[in-house]
């Protein structure tokens, strides 16, 4: 049963309709193991029930009717029949108000197409949940909330959001939208400080951590900000910080200057700035932090006076350190050619990084990216580097390199040039091509013979034609 469960939720292939005739036939057999599957049920995500809702109408549509049993698995079954006669007689089972386990499927049926089926659910729905003493299952609230935005599944979506307010523990709900919706339930309550900093310190979603920093950020507590600080949550830290700067305490940005990320990095250099500190001069005397950092900062405040700064970091033995020395080196205006080196780093970050501050630039020769290309003993990550740059420089070296890529041994990359090729036909850029040399005409002419098995005839005729190649 569980298996089944995690598979529908895997979404394989056909578990929805296996999940469903395994209810199908549990709800027609003993009643311990009608159970059984009931509690199973309850592990299943908002997403399973309403497949699992959908797949059970399926196999009463292929006949499979009269299975539906006794029991709350019975009530079950009935409520999802194809028929809506017998879906609205099982929501009239005592079960389906008294029975927790069936809030999932008595919510669906609260947006159910036929009105009078519609009707008695939500009827059901509100003695099922009368009061306080009554709160619902999360099961339940999530299944309303996946339904909120359904044509008629805003009636759910409100009873069972106010009614999550009574939920023990809604906070802690794996379904993270009824994990969000408890905490701006929670909000309006007004908690307390303290709370809200351990909701900080501990939750692991990130949204809802966010959310609960802005509050604190409000209520503009230096102390509880400060403690915001220390948190690993780099959107937590830019709240923290942001708010210390409003409140006059810009110094507290200061120890940021040199970390990895970028929006905390842009806020600390704010804060220094209003700290009267440069920052660029910070970066320049290397006081502390990390090198990737502090090569970023400089990239960011610097000049093209720092550039002689950033070059010794193209040899830092950390590829992330290397790729950012490049973007800080190339955010400057160093010479192109300085990168072209390192086209060939053995780290596909720091070959993306090049390549980006490359676009454009005429430093790589084609005639040394199409060896690049060819060469299968390149690594991949310099062949589709060494093809990005070939792309862009116009149609007739892109046909070239994408052809390049076909006849290549390697399937990813000829994945690639086949994928390409078709874009191209299919883009704006197939009509508009410059007049190539002859020696370029003839490589693609060749290039096309080559491939014309792996193309197919119709295909490669396509790109003859629209390249003006004679076949």
């Amino acid at each position: 049963m569980r298996e089944l469960v995690r598979a529908v939720e895997r979404r394989r292939r056909g578990a929805d309709r296996e999940l469903a005739r395994f209810v199908l036939d549990a709800a027609a057999g003993p009643p311990k193991a009608a159970e059984r599957v009931l509690d199973g049920l309850a592990e299943a995500t908002p997403r399973t029930w309403l497949r699992l809702d959908v797949a059970l109408r399926s196999w009463w549509q292929y006949g499979e009717s009269g299975r539906d049993g006794a029991g709350a698995l019975g009530a079950l079954v009935a409520a999802c029949s194809g028929d809506g006669r017998r879906r609205e007689a099982a929501l009239g089972r005592a079960c389906m108000e008294t029975d927790r386990r069936l809030l999932p499927i008595l919510v669906i049926r609260t947006a159910d197409w036929v009105r009078p089926v519609r009707e008695r659910a939500q009827t059901a729905l509100a003695r099922a949940l009368d009061g306080p003493a009554k709160p619902p299952t999360l099961a339940g609230v999530g299944v309303a909330l996946e339904m909120r935005d359904w044509s008629r599944g805003q009636h759910a979506n409100e009873v069972m959001g106010e009614a999550l307010r009574y939920v023990p523990g809604a906070r802690s709900a794996t379904h993270l939208p009824t994990r969000r919706l408890a905490y701006e339930l929670w909000f309006e309550d007004e908690p307390q400080r303290e709370d809200l900093v351990q909701a900080v310190l501990t939750e692991t979603d990130p949204v809802s951590r966010l959310r609960c920093a802005e509050l604190l950020a409000q209520d503009q507590d230096v102390d509880a900000l400060q403690r915001l600080l220390e948190t690993k949550a780099v959107p937590v830290q830019v709240v923290a910080l942001t708010g210390l700067v409003t409140l006059g305490r810009p110094e507290h940005g200061l120890p940021f200057l040199t970390v990895g990320s970028s929006p905390l990095r842009a806020t600390a250099q704010w804060a220094a700035r209003r700290a009267g500190v440069d920052p660029a001069v910070r970066y320049r005397e290397a006081e502390g932090g990390g090198p990737r950092g502090r090569v970023a900062g400089l990239g960011e405040c610097g000049t093209a006076g720092d550039l002689g700064l950033v070059e010794p970091y193209f040899e830092h033995e950390r590829p992330r350190v290397r790729a950012e020395a490049v973007r800080a080196f190339h955010r400057l205006g160093g010479p192109a050619a300085r990168l072209a080196p390192m086209f060939v780093d053995p780290a596909p970050v720091v070959v993306r990084a090049v390549s980006r501050a490359l676009r454009g630039e005429s430093v790589l020769p084609t005639r040394r990216l199409r060896h690049l290309l060819a060469d299968p003993g390149r690594p991949r990550h310099v062949r589709r580097a060494a093809f990005a740059l070939s792309a862009a420089r116009g149609s007739w070296p892109r046909v070239e390199a994408a052809l390049l890529l076909l006849l290549t041994d390697d399937p990813e990359l000829a994945a690639l040039g086949q994928s390409d090729l078709g874009a191209w036909l299919r883009s704006e850029a197939a009509r508009n091509y410059g007049v190539p040399s002859p020696e370029a005409r003839r490589r693609v002419r060749e290039l096309l013979a080559a491939a014309s098995p792996v193309l197919g005839d119709d295909r490669a005729r396509t790109v003859r034609w629209y390249l003006g190649i004679d076949g």
